[in-house]
């Protein structure tokens, strides 16, 4: 068996020493946290914009597309419901200015174009 290395063994007894706090969260603390997470929280304090949409879909990460609708299409309802009234047409101007790309994850969703590298990488490329 080798011998471990002294930075190995220095960071053991580090963790050792001091292990990391362990916070319990209460049930509701837990659902604060989710729906904080989700922009759900708080009612929308300020005016939507073109940029306050982008945000949002930043801080999902991701926005489902979902195209069969009672209302209106998914994506416009669950922007509506972070950020209040805005034009719904601002989401396809984020797409067709490139500030958010359609890609697959669990189902078609949005994504910031920031996010784009971890969906490239499972990307199949097909022969012409």
């Amino acid at each position: 068996m080798a011998a471990e290395e002294p930075a190995v063994k220095a960071g053991v007894a580090e963790v050792q020493a001091n292990p990391p706090l362990q916070a319990p969260l209460s049930l509701q603390q837990a659902r604060n946290l989710h729906l904080a997470v989700q922009g759900l929280l708080k009612p929308a304090r300020a005016r939507a914009t073109r940029r306050r949409v982008l945000d949002t879909i930043a801080q999902m990460r991701l926005l489902q597309i979902d195209t069969i609708h009672g209302v209106a299409r998914s994506p416009y309802l669950v922007l509506f419901s972070r950020l209040g009234d805005y034009r719904n047409e601002w989401l396809e101007q984020l797409l067709a200015r490139g500030s958010i790309f359609e890609c697959w994850a669990h189902e078609a969703c949005f994504a910031p174009i920031g996010d784009l590298g971890v969906f490239a990488s499972s990307w199949v490329m097909l022969p012409p």
